[in-house]
């Protein structure tokens, strides 16, 4: 991290290396993360892939993850969203927001799993109420859209809220949606500009035209 000393990959994975010789599963994880990463080594999702595993196997709940997420992505393995889901509950059990989100969009989809609307919720509801802004748009999305659930604006308006505090795009453009409709919140424009106008300079197309359709008309 260059934090005390001059930035050095060698010298960090030289220490990586002597680590794992003793099964430290940290280390494991960092020295798999070096690889994904290509930080003084050439990029090898290949070889990362047995750091984590080795991580994982030891209930590294970040290994987990990125386990899940390489074979959710076909990175440095053949694209598998069994091996996928059952590596993100591995993580998300252990509390990590991100795996629990992935997992509920798995459910969501039926990719890797049966497709379950009420276990999707779940796993989703723990991400976003662990604080995950990702989990917390894509829970608003399922009461927007009565996605295993009765369709609630005010619920998703909460939740679509939080995300959008965060910084997150979607959640901002969506929410502006609701204020501009007065769908579970108050119809209120000046709002609605301000959330599409944070998320049009994030670079989101339809809210750059929102708010250039907002302007155009006063």
């Amino acid at each position: 991290m260059g934090q005390g000393v001059e930035q050095n990959f060698q010298e960090a994975l030289r220490w990586f290396l002597a680590a794992n010789r003793q099964g430290y599963a940290d280390a494991q994880y960092n020295y798999g993360n070096m690889f994904a990463n290509g930080f003084g080594v050439e990029q090898d999702f290949a070889e990362a892939l047995n750091w984590f595993r080795l991580a994982a196997s030891q209930n590294h709940m970040r290994a987990q993850y990125n386990l899940g997420f390489m074979y959710d992505n076909g990175q440095g393995v053949e694209q598998d969203y069994a091996e996928a889901a059952k590596w993100y509950r591995a993580a998300g059990e252990l509390g990590h927001t991100a795996a629990q989100n992935n997992l509920g969009v798995l459910y969501k989809y039926g990719y890797g799993v049966a497709q379950d609307y009420a276990e999707s919720l779940k796993w989703l509801r723990m991400s976003a109420e662990g604080g995950y802004p990702t989990g917390q748009f894509k829970l608003g999305a399922m009461y927007a859209n009565a996605t295993g659930v009765t369709q609630d604006f005010a619920e998703a308006a909460k939740w679509y809220q939080l995300a959008a505090e965060r910084g997150h795009m979607s959640a901002q453009f969506e929410l502006g949606d609701l204020y501009i409709a007065g769908n579970g919140v108050q119809r209120d424009y000046t709002i609605a500009g301000r959330l599409f106008l944070a998320a049009a300079k994030q670079g989101h197309p339809e809210a750059q035209y929102n708010i250039g359709e907002m302007y155009a008309a006063g």
